[in-house]
């Protein structure tokens, strides 16, 4: 599955567009259904539900250093950097999973 990224603002009626060259990237037709991810550019937070994540250049940076392990090529110093970021990676997603598990049982 492809993805792309991109800013778009929310119309009154409550639809947002998408690019031509976004459409075309994606090779997309009318019709065909589309997952859209909320993250708000403004500095708004959303009540319901936060994201969760590492962010961007802190990823990049644990996709680097696992790469050079995996090639053999990482120093002492990286490979403690690359196990802290794995582990902040672990503790996330133990978090996400919390809160998902914390929105199911108040559902049921």
């Amino acid at each position: 599955m492809q993805t792309a990224r991109y800013s778009s603002r929310l119309r009154d009626d409550g639809s947002i567009s998408l690019p031509p060259q976004t459409r075309r990237k994606l090779r997309l037709r009318a019709g065909d259904k589309v997952e859209v991810v909320i993250a708000p550019t403004n500095g708004k937070t959303f009540s319901r539900q936060h994201e969760i994540r590492m962010s961007q250049a802190k990823e990049r940076r644990m996709n680097t250093l696992l790469l050079r392990n995996r090639e053999g090529v990482i120093s002492p110093e990286e490979r403690r950097e690359m196990k802290a970021l794995v582990l902040e990676a672990q503790l996330l997603t133990i978090e996400k999973a919390n809160r998902m598990l914390q929105r199911l049982r108040r559902k049921s």
